[in-house]
């Protein structure tokens, strides 16, 4: 939806005719083909870090199973319940730290669909 009102801004703003050379629209449609790679390398980065076993539902079960497994201890705190706690300490620093990678990737995918749209506008703007 945000993208749509981008587009139509962008459209508002520059509705006007103006002359143009054909290196106007050259140069336009290369930062085109410049930022429609930029997102190609954005979902591959993307994929990549969304397929890392650290965000995988697998993870979350291991974390709850390892929790189940210290919280039904008898016995004292022990080596095998530090090293349990260490564990699930290293699953979620990892899990959140590719979380993190992947809001910003996302956001950086985002934002360059939104420059492509403007481009992509000032090309259809140019060529009338």
């Amino acid at each position: 939806m945000y993208r749509i009102l981008v587009f139509i801004q962008t459209l508002l703003k520059f509705s006007s005719h103006v002359k143009c050379s054909p290196a106007d629209i050259q140069g336009i449609q290369s930062k085109i083909s410049t930022l429609t790679r930029q997102i190609a390398d954005c979902d591959g980065r993307l994929q990549s870090a969304m397929s890392q076993p650290c965000v995988s539902s697998k993870t979350e079960q291991d974390i709850k199973n390892l929790y189940d497994v210290v919280r039904n201890r008898r016995w004292g705190r022990d080596s095998t319940e530090t090293s349990t706690m260490a564990k699930i300490l290293n699953l979620e620093i990892s899990r959140d730290e590719m979380n993190q990678t992947i809001r910003q990737i996302k956001t950086e995918k985002a934002d360059l669909e939104n420059k492509l749209l403007e481009e992509q506008a000032n090309l259809q703007r140019l060529k009338k």
